[in-house]
């Protein structure tokens, strides 16, 4: 060996990907093992929703346990499973937030997790951003409202991508997709070509990396949708965002004038998905 190379070390800088955990994927039983893994390789977020689930277990524990034998398994999946829910509870009492590598916009700007090279605009982009897609929604349930979370955080974060998951005996497409497709948006499979090849290999190497392979071999098959949202460029933060904007939820219109409901920044939204 050359005495010269003995001491010398390299370090390998990559960027790391942005990831919004779909909700119905995060409330799975492959969700709190993904978190624990993907934190490592990833920018991990979860939609807000995914937290006000959480401050009403009981709630939906007793949906899950008053549902009939033979409800149908699409509605049977608007409710996280009972144990799944006590597992996130155990987690977050459990877990200091800031060891957790997990991210997410808050009530507002104190309850929220961001990452160090994150300010509170992002915050005010995603309220925006969620408040325009609002008018969109087709269901008010709890799953679909956390669908509408994540869509809206993946377009206010730069190059983010929303992780979700396909059916294993089905084989059908996303739930979030379905969702997206209610909303009257293109959401299409993506063709393959050598772009999907890229990301789809440098996705693959993450979670390989992240230790997650095992979860494929029990049956998870996970899924990439895309959002892209060409009016959210229109978007323009004010010059100052009013310190009573996260305080009181009856602001006067005219003092958030720039989340108006006369704004859709959704217009001409396609998303698209592929198979991990």
């Amino acid at each position: 060996m050359n005495p010269m190379l003995a001491d010398l070390s390299i370090a390998l800088n990559y960027k790391r990907s942005v990831c919004v955990l779909d909700p119905f994927l995060a409330f799975s039983r492959y969700g709190i093992p993904l978190v624990k893994g993907l934190g490592e390789v990833m920018e991990l977020w979860v939609a807000r929703e995914h937290w006000h689930i959480l401050d009403n277990t009981d709630y939906y524990m007793r949906q899950q346990k008053l549902m009939s034998s033979d409800q149908s398994q699409a509605i049977a999946r608007i409710w996280p499973e009972c144990q799944t829910l006590a597992d996130w509870e155990k987690l977050r009492a459990e877990t200091d937030p800031a060891t957790l590598k997990l991210f997410w916009v808050g009530d507002g700007p104190g309850e929220s997790m961001l990452p160090p090279h994150f300010g509170g605009s992002l915050v005010w982009r995603f309220e925006a951003l969620a408040s325009s897609l609002d008018r969109h929604l087709t269901s008010r349930d709890a799953l679909f409202t956390s669908f509408r979370d994540a869509v809206a955080l993946s377009v206010a974060l730069p190059s983010a991508m929303i992780l979700t998951q396909i059916d294993s005996l089905t084989e059908s497409p996303p739930m979030i997709c379905q969702a997206i497709k209610d909303w009257n948006f293109d959401c299409k499979e993506v063709e393959d070509d050598e772009w999907l090849r890229l990301e789809r290999d440098l996705l693959r190497q993450q979670l390989v990396g992240a230790g997650t392979a095992k979860l494929r071999w029990l049956g998870l098959r996970l899924a990439v949708v895309h959002v892209v949202a060409p009016f959210e460029v229109t978007l323009k933060e004010p010059p100052e965002i009013p310190s009573t904007l996260y305080e009181n939820e009856t602001i006067m219109l005219d003092e958030v004038s720039y989340t108006s409901s006369e704004a859709d920044y959704w217009q001409g939204t396609t998303a698209f998905w592929y198979p991990l």
